[in-house]
This record gives C-alpha cells, sequence and structure tokens, in this order.
C-alpha cells in the first residue's frame, strides 16, 4: 500500500485518518508492553529487595540472639508462642510449656497423654484454622497457638477443623462443633467426614447420606459406600457399581463404574475392568477406560500409564505428550518433573525438555524453585531450569518467605533464593521463619532470632 501510495502521491482525508489511528493503536501497544515491562521490572525488583531485607534482618537478629540452657526434649516454633514438651517415663502424661520470645516467661502450661503426644506431633503443632486437636485422659479438646483450651477435653474422638466446623464424638454419637465449641449439628450420626464443598458424609445404620452446614439431610443415608464432594459431586456405590451425584441427591453419572477419584478442574477418573477413563460432569465418557493408570487433571492436562511408559492427554483424550517416561507428576505452573531411565527431568506443556533427565529427584516447585538431588547430595533449580544452587547439601527443605533450611554434615542453617548462606550450617537444628520468629539449637543451649 505504502509504494501505491509513494507512486500516486496520493492520500485521502480517510486514509490519513486510518494512518493516524493506526499510529495511534501500534504506538498504544508499545507503550502498554513498556508499562507492563515497567511495571514487572519494578515488582521484580521490590521482591529481590524484600528478599535482601529479610536476609539482612535474619544476619542481624543472629547477632543479637541470646541462648538459654535447653531445659526441654523438644521445642516447637508456632509464631505467637514456642512450645517447649518434657517427656517423663514414669508418667502417662507429656507436659507441654508454652512460653514468650524471651524462652524465659511460661504464658501456659498443659498435659497431655503421652501416647498421643507420641503418635507424633501432626496434631498438636500443625493447627488447623488457627485450633490444635489434644488429648487430656482419653478426652479430645482444642487449644489455641499460646497453649489456651478453647475448647475442653470433653469428647471420645475428634477431628481437626475444616471449613469452620469439626466433627466429634460424643455418647458414642457423632455430631459438629464450631470453634467456640458449640455444637451447631447434634450428636446422632453413627460417623461423620469432614466437610468437603460444603458437605459432609453422614453414616447411619451402615449407610451413608450428606448433610450441608446447617444439619440438614441433603441425602439420606442409602449407599454402602460413599466419597467427599468435590467440585459439586460425589462418588457413590450403586448396586455395585460407582456414578457420582449433585448435592440434591441426583445421579448425575450413571454407576457402570468399578473405581472413580474425586472430580478435579472438570473431569474425574473412572474405572472399569482395571482400565481408567475420564468422565466430565454431565457423565459423558470423554476418555474411555483405556490406559493401566491415570490421574487427575492440572493445568489442562493429565498424567496417564499404559504399558508401563507415562505421557499426558488433554481433555479431549488427545495424548499431547507422547508415553515414553517411566513415571510422572502432575503439571505445576506449566513445568512436570518426569522420569527416563531411572532419572528425573523436567519438561513443559509441549513436551519440550526444559531439563533433560539427569537427577536422582526432583521435588514440586515451591516459591519459583525446585529441590533436585544428584549424588545423594541436594540444590535447586529455577522453572528455567538453571541451577540456580549446586547440589551440595545432604538435605533441604522448600522455599518459604524466600528462604529454605538446608543441612551440612549434620550441622542446620538458611539460603536465599541465590544460594548465598543466610545463617551458615552451624546449628544442630533451625526452624523456618514463623511470623517473626526463627528457632535455633546449638548443643545444649536455645536462641530465639526475633526478625525486625
Amino acid at each position: 500500500m505504502r509504494n501505491n501510495i509513494e507512486q500516486q502521491k496520493l492520500i485521502s482525508i480517510k486514509q490519513v485518518k486510518s494512518a493516524k489511528k493506526s499510529r495511534l493503536i501500534k504506538n498504544g501497544f508499545i507503550f502498554f508492553a513498556m508499562s507492563i515491562f515497567v511495571l514487572l521490572n519494578i515488582h521484580i525488583k521490590s521482591i529481590l529487595a524484600d528478599s535482601t531485607n529479610l536476609a539482612e534482618k535474619i544476619k542481624k537478629a543472629e547477632k543479637n540472639v541470646v541462648f538459654t540452657v535447653r531445659k526441654y526434649d523438644k521445642y516447637y516454633n508456632l509464631g505467637e508462642s514456642i512450645m517447649g514438651a518434657v517427656k517423663d517415663d514414669n508418667s502417662k502424661y507429656v507436659k507441654l510449656d508454652y512460653m514468650d520470645k524471651s524462652l524465659k516467661n511460661i504464658i501456659n502450661s498443659i498435659y497431655i497423654d503421652k501416647e498421643f503426644f507420641d503418635a507424633g506431633p501432626e496434631d498438636f503443632v500443625n493447627y488447623s484454622e488457627g485450633l490444635a486437636r489434644i488429648r487430656i485422659d482419653e478426652k479430645y479438646g482444642y487449644i489455641d497457638r499460646k497453649g489456651k483450651q478453647v475448647i475442653p477435653p470433653k469428647y471420645a474422638a475428634a477431628d481437626k477443623f475444616i471449613e469452620g466446623l469439626a466433627s466429634v464424638e460424643l455418647g458414642n454419637k457423632w455430631g459438629f462443633i464450631d470453634k467456640n465449641g458449640k455444637m451447631v449439628i447434634q450428636p446422632k450420626y453413627d460417623g461423620t467426614s469432614y466437610f468437603s464443598d460444603g458437605m459432609a458424609m453422614i453414616l447411619v445404620d451402615f449407610k451413608f447420606g450428606y448433610i450441608d452446614k446447617t444439619g440438614r439431610e441433603a441425602v439420606k443415608p442409602q449407599y454402602y459406600m460413599a466419597k467427599d464432594f468435590s467440585e459439586g459431586l460425589a462418588g457413590v456405590l450403586i448396586n455395585g457399581k460407582k456414578g457420582f451425584i449433585d448435592k440434591s441427591g441426583k445421579i448425575v453419572v450413571k454407576p457402570k463404574y468399578d473405581s472413580s477419584l474425586r472430580f478435579h478442574e472438570g473431569m474425574a477418573v473412572v474405572e472399569l475392568d482395571n482400565k481408567r477413563g475420564f468422565v466430565d460432569k454431565t457423565g459423558k465418557e470423554i476418555v474411555k477406560p483405556k490406559y493401566d493408570s491415570a490421574f487427575y487433571f492440572s493445568e489442562g492436562l493429565a498424567p496417564v500409564e499404559l504399558n508401563g511408559k507415562s505421557g499426558f492427554i488433554d481433555k479431549t483424550g488427545k495424548e499431547v505428550i507422547k508415553l515414553q517416561y517411566e513415571t510422572t507428576e502432575n503439571f505445576y505452573d506449566g513445568v512436570v518433573a518426569v522420569e527416563l531411565d531411572m532419572k528425573w527431568g523436567l519438561i513443559d506443556k509441549k513436551g519440550k525438555y526444559i531439563v533433560k533427565p539427569k537427577y536422582d529427584s526432583i521435588k514440586y516447585f515451591s516459591e519459583g524453585m525446585a529441590a533436585v538431588e544428584l549424588d545423594y547430595k541436594w540444590g535447586y533449580i529455577d522453572k528455567s531450569g538453571k541451577e540456580v544452587i549446586k547440589p551440595i547439601y545432604d538435605g533441604v527443605s522448600d522455599f518459604s518467605d524466600g528462604i529454605a533450611k538446608v543441612k551440612l554434615d549434620n550441622n542446620y542453617g538458611l539460603i536465599d533464593k541465590s544460594g548465598r548462606e543466610i545463617i551458615e550450617p552451624k546449628y544442630d537444628s533451625i526452624s523456618l521463619l514463623v511470623e517473626d520468629m526463627i528457632l535455633v539449637r546449638k548443643r545444649n543451649k536455645m536462641g530465639v532470632l526475633i526478625i525486625k
């Protein structure tokens, strides 16, 4: 068009306006792109600055740390307090002291059943919705992060809080309490599950049904086997076959399968005659059961296996990444770990290698970094596959708040995402940052790093 205009040397008013509009649009796009680039650059610099600031704050806190003599068998950093556990082999209890940041002042003390303590710290350390289970004299209750009893121990059994409610057993029947300890759904069931997707399973006379959070019986107990709701549907057993119902109890996927998994991204794995396929939420069989193994969809792709080889399909059932790997994971942020010839690498959604299989193990990405193992040593790669931190450590954790815990020669320290050792490995134990505290142990002394 330009040559034609130059030849004729004639430009109409319409063409001028069009050209101006085109230039404005083009310039607008350029300005928009430059703005995005500038904003991203500022954001990246801000993240790096925050990470650097945190590292400097940790270094400063370490210089000011005051150590106290270790008095407890175990210490746990809870953020709002530090919990110390004292075991006595001659007692059926374990004493838990909840201390302030100085490790000198005790806020609360409780005695819990030693058998419950020995089962592991998952209950009384890993809080769910701000509360943790405890057991005293074989009765369950709940405490906050400072060891205060929020709900007294009076239940024969109890589950953790999920969606604001917890399932508890009282008088051989199950019901639900809220975080204030109020019984919002009376204990009248033989069994219950936790709430999922706003619904909980109930068991009455060996049959499963469902209730909502008001306690309304949305689906009467009638199934001999059932699963939790996910994306509005739940798997149930009808006449020996698996299907799916909606929250009103209406059958959406006809019961004709031997097994099924929960819905994820609008698709569910179903099994028939030891082969697996997928159905959508209308009950349509998108992928006929033909694979030896299949797992849920993630970012639009699902791992499948046939004759010992794994690859990926899309939601139409098309094999978009060839079945050639020994093992695969699920996609996360556009990448996935795959195993080939007993080595692990990374591929993108097109099946292109980001990292060719060379590692003995690759963990999931956390804050843009994945731990990798090579010859029994650990390091990190980023999502481009670049080995940011060479495998030199005996053990590593996931990144959290831009820092990770590392182990070297039985000593622990902290590193940032560049691999810089914020705290060189020199402690017998070290916690990650919880709120504004890091807990460290050196021989028989404990210290708390207060991050300001």
